[in-house]
């Protein structure tokens, strides 16, 4: 046995002695040799080669590793090999030996397989558009429609060939799918409608292949990013190895009312059912969305059944689809709008159709409001500042005025007698005026230098208001003291000379401007204490006092702070006032009208007495500020803008015009019957016609339309709140007609036979609650003779497939893929039953001498010795030494043969022709 790794160890490991000449001839030799391929290098003791792969030196020829062999010469240099008439370089016989591939699978480039260890001599089993296949070595060139990869780990790490985008275009559900060696970044990209399939990463359209172009588009995730895809136009074609997988992708029939029903297009082989001819893509295979009718069936595929389908147009019935029966309209007896006004009320539905009520009355009991009904707001009061009006029931009140609908009163009637000492008052009820003499009640006698005025009662209407002298001593030895008659008031003049303060803290007092004052001790000498946060104080008894400050300004030494403030004695730092220097820092907006920023104690704030205030507007004229300026104008607001001209009840949609208010047309009358055309003559009074005009009947606004009919109002027909959901009650507000829909918690059935347990709940994607499906149904019937589907209507559904075949292996479960053996199949009949495993092959029960894995063990030809070997050397060197020989050989492009008797002797064969003879026989 041997121990390879890649295709150079394994080509540069074999075990030789070697003795030739410049023809090629064999040479027997005895001992050791290594061979040596720069950086790949092999031992051989006797026979073995170390390494870390195995495979048998006996075997069929190996993979061609290059070009450049050379034949040693007798004294062990090397010359190139120059055989005549055959091995010429790549076009000779052995320039392209042919690949053998393992009946287990596996082997040489290009060999099917299922794992990286069935390859040699890459080691990489990989992706390609036929199947998994072995990989070929880097170093012996990359076509064009391949390209060099890294794969491996460590010092085990080689280049591969890989294809050129296997898996683009394969139908996919998730981007693993579309991924393999060298394409880790692949995406199954979101085709809409038509399905999802692989692309491959690209920056520009050269990366692509011919047919295909570079552009940004979104995979089944959601995530963007740029991927080889067909060119517009075209369309993906399904790969030999996705034909035979039948890879599949999910589809969607849509129509122009936005159904949309699901399905699958799939990858098939030709013959099979709904196959292109040729085979490949199938169209979507899925149900034709249809319009919505009341079947029980989701005609449209969008997720709800029978919506919309029995709505009569008519308030007055209960609207309900049965699948089985069709439409059902039943009468209601319930609240309706007869004629779409709020004008009227109790509107109901009788026989199926909605009868009017009774006009609704609008007096809000306010003399300064003009009370009438608007069919769509209900009752309006409209503000009447002409109207007379009595704010207070007062006579002594007088020009009670209406004011934005409300009676204000007037000013008092004037009974004041204009003496202090007599109290003046006015009868409410008949506003007379009465006077009566008021006794000891603070007055003023007009004279400055008296107090304590007060009224003396002289009889029932007369009194005298009298004071007393005005005492101005102010205690103050400072200070003359006098009353001033003429000025009015105490007079205090300064005087001068010595005094007494009381206060120990001061010195040598004297009388000045008015007060006793001394000349304080040095507090800040005599009390300091060098602390900001204390009070340094100075009492008369106590001389130096220094108490804590918990609160205050103080400095804490840093310029950029301000607003230090003491905290239980410690000047704490406040905040940051670098912000600014001077107001240019500050980055006004440039509008004068809302203020200026100055920069006020190194912050930038708004000064407050810089905010421009201008004078109300008019209804016709706007008083605003220019922000360039900050000034206030006057600006004529655009003609036909509302206004109030007149104040007359009789004009409407007064208007403005230059500036000023303009007269508008007449008003119309109102009897509060909205079945009558009012008008307002200034001369014959209001006129009420007749009319057919919209009304409300019932006071419901859940009936519509009510409708005017010889003067009276008719209800019309109840409005249908319907929402074809199951999981709702409905209902229609009497007031606002708005429909109501009440959400209800319970079972129900959402139409589709593949979900079971369906329950009421909110749809988070269309935010509507309706009935949510539960989870499907488990339509596998075990039998793997069937194709298990479930249709919405019927539910589950098993069909016979009589094309479906089964892997099986009835050998010993662990030697299944290994050596000979392999899996066969077993084909379904029309019954539904597999029929016997066939095809597969089991373990012999003895190991052959043949390079072969027979029993099936993972190992091969234990127990047997090497027979020989055949390889083909690229550009190597074999060097070797023994006790009888010492060689050094290049070797390249040469075909290499020789056979071992098990003993430690090997011969080798170089050179086409030798090499061709050995294998002859010759």
């Amino acid at each position: 046995m041997f121990l390879f790794t890649h295709l150079q160890r394994a080509a540069l490991a074999a075990a030789l002695v070697l003795v030739a000449s410049a023809c090629a001839e064999e040479v027997p030799t005895e001992g050791t040799a290594s061979a040596n391929a720069g950086a790949d290098t092999a031992q051989v003791l006797d026979g073995v080669a170390t390494g870390e792969d195995t495979a048998p030196l006996d075997t069929a020829p190996g993979a061609d590793a290059g070009a450049g062999d050379t034949a040693p010469t007798a004294d062990g240099a090397t010359t190139p090999e120059t055989p005549t008439g055959g091995d010429t370089g790549a076009d000779s016989v052995d320039a392209a030996p042919k690949v053998n591939c393992t009946a287990s699978g596996g082997g040489p480039a290009g060999c099917p397989c299922s794992a990286n260890e069935q390859c040699t001599p890459s080691l990489a089993c990989i992706d390609t558009a036929k199947g998994p296949r072995c990989a070929k070595l880097a170093t012996e060139g990359c076509s064009s429609d391949e390209k060099p990869v890294p794969f491996g780990t460590g010092a085990d790490t080689t280049n591969i060939c890989v294809p050129k985008a296997p898996k683009l275009c394969n139908p996919c559900t998730e981007n693993q799918a579309c991924q393999s060696t060298g394409y880790s970044d692949a995406k199954c990209i979101d085709g809409g409608d038509s399905g999802s399939f692989c692309g491959v990463t690209c920056v520009a359209n050269e990366d692509c292949l011919a047919g295909y172009e570079c552009k940004l588009v979104k995979d089944v995730t959601g995530a963007e990013g740029k991927q080889c895809v067909v060119k517009a136009g075209g369309q993906c074609t399904c790969s030999e190895y996705a034909t035979q997988q039948k890879y599949s992708t999910k589809c969607s029939k849509a129509d122009a009312s936005g159904g949309k029903c699901q399905g699958k297009r799939t990858c098939l082989p030709a013959g099979d059912p709904g196959a292109p001819s040729n085979g490949g893509l199938t169209s979507c295979v899925a149900e034709d969305p249809k319009t919505e009718s009341c079947n029980g069936i989701d005609d449209d595929c969008d997720g709800a059944i029978d919506e919309a389908t029995c709505d009569d147009k008519n308030v007055c019935t209960d609207d309900v689809c049965d699948p089985k029966a069709g439409c059902k309209y039943t009468n209601k007896v319930a609240p309706c709008d007869n004629d779409g006004s709020v004008c009227t009320k109790d509107d109901k539905c009788q026989d199926g159709k909605c009868t009017a009520g009774t006009i609704v009355v609008c007096d809000d009991k306010n003399a300064c409001t003009k009370d009438s009904c608007d069919k769509v707001k209900g009752c309006v009061y409209d503000d009447d500042n002409a109207a007379p009006c009595d704010a207070d029931q007062n006579e002594c009140t007088v020009k009670d005025t209406c004011k934005d609908g409300v009676c204000k009163a007037g000013g008092k009637k004037a009974c004041e007698s204009g003496d202090d000492c007599i109290a003046s008052s006015c009868i409410p009820d008949n506003g007379k005026c009465l006077y009566k003499a008021k006794d000891g009640d603070p007055c003023n006698d007009g004279k400055p230098c008296s107090i304590k005025d007060e009224c003396v009662k002289e009889s029932a209407s007369t009194a005298t208001c009298t004071g007393t002298k005005m005492d101005c001593d102010d205690k103050n030895a400072c200070t003359s003291d006098s009353c001033d008659n003429i000025k009015g008031g105490c007079a205090y003049q300064n005087i001068g000379g010595a005094c007494t303060d009381n206060d120990s803290c001061t010195e040598n007092d004297v009388c000045l401007d008015g007060s006793c004052k001394g000349k304080g001790i040095d507090i800040a000498k005599v009390c300091n204490d060098d602390n900001p946060c204390t009070q340094d104080k100075c009492k008369a008894d106590a001389k130096c006092v220094n108490p804590v400050l918990d609160s205050g300004a103080c400095e804490d030494g840093n310029v950029c702070t301000a607003g230090d403030s003491c905290k239980n004695g410690v000047c704490t730092a406040g905040a940051n006032t670098c912000a600014c220097t001077n107001d240019s820092q500050c980055n006004d907006d440039g509008n004068l009208c809302n203020g200026v920023l100055k920069c006020i104690k190194n912050n930038c704030e708004l000064d407050q007495a810089s905010v421009v205030k201008c004078a109300d507007s008019t209804s016709c004229t706007a008083i605003q500020c220019v922000p360039g300026t900050g000034k206030c104008l006057a600006a004529k607001l655009p003609d036909g803008l509302p206004c109030d001209f007149d104040k007359s009840a009789c004009t409407q949609n007064d208007k403005c015009a230059d500036g000023g208010c303009t007269v508008g047309t007449l008003l119309k009358c109102d009897d509060s019957n909205p079945c009558t055309t009012d008008t307002c003559d200034a001369t014959k009074g209001c006129d009420y016609k007749n009319n057919t005009d919209p009304c409300d009947a019932d006071g419901n606004a859940c009936t519509q339309p009510d409708k005017c009919d010889t003067g009276s109002c008719a209800a019309g027909k109840k409005k249908v709140c319907d929402d074809g959901e199951a999981c709702t009650k409905d209902d229609c507000n009497v007031k606002t007609a708005e429909c109501k829909y009440l959400e209800v918690q319970q079972s129900c059935d959402d139409g589709n036979a593949c979900t079971e347990g369906d329950a009421c709940g909110l749809e988070v994607k269309l935010n509507k609650y309706t009935c949510l499906g539960g989870k499907g149904p488990d339509c596998n019937d075990n039998n793997p003779c069937t194709l298990d589907t479930c249709a919405l209507a019927t539910g589950c559904k098993s069909t016979i497939d009589t094309k479906i075949k089964v892997a099986c292996y009835t050998g010993d479960p662990k030697t299944a893929n290994k050596g000979v053996c392999k899996g066969g199949a077993q084909q379904c009949d029309a019954q539904g039953t597999l029929g016997a495993c066939t095809g597969d092959v089991k373990p012999d029960p003895k190991e052959g001498c043949d390079g072969i894995d027979n029993t099936c063990d993972g190992t091969t030809d234990e127990g047997c010795a090497p027979t020989g070997f055949h390889m083909r050397f690229s550009n190597a060197v074999v060097t070797g030494a023994g006790p009888k020989f010492a060689a050094r050989v290049s070797a390249g492009a040469s075909n290499v043969a020789g056979a071992a008797d098990g003993s430690g002797t090997y011969s080798a064969y170089f050179g086409f022709y030798a090499w061709l003879k050995k294998v002859a026989g010759l």
